[in-house]
């Protein structure tokens, strides 16, 4: 198998926790500005979860994956998981709507091609 292909059978489903809770993200936090969603103690929380997955579901993704796709800004995901779950007191609400609103949307189109790469022709 060619680097560029190389990885483990679970990363198949990581990548698609990913997809899935960065849209989710995406739905949840809708039109809210900045402000509505700190506001809005449900909406932060929720939304801040699928972001802590979409770290989680990044950190265990095969380090061949990773390898063979530097584009992706692998250790500033898994950086805001880490931030979000050890540091959650001092969680900055402008990067995670930033997060959600300027980098999910490109994200979940890079990984859906590597999900078109890796997934086993049915």
């Amino acid at each position: 198998m060619p680097l560029e292909l190389r990885h483990e059978p679970e990363d198949v489903g990581r990548l698609r926790d990913m997809i899935d809770y960065a849209q989710e993200a995406i739905v949840l936090l809708g039109a809210m500005t900045v402000d509505q969603m700190a506001a809005d103690r449900r909406t932060f929380l929720a939304v801040s979860r699928c972001v802590e997955i979409v770290g989680e579901a990044g950190w265990k993704l095969s380090d061949g994956l990773k390898r063979a796709h530097t584009t992706i800004p692998w250790p500033l995901i898994v950086g805001m998981r880490h931030r979000m779950v050890h540091d959650y007191g001092r969680v900055d609400t402008g990067i995670v709507h930033t997060v959600i609103t300027q980098h999910l949307p490109q994200l979940i189109g890079q990984l859906k091609v590597i999900l078109a790469q890796v997934q086993p022709s049915a």
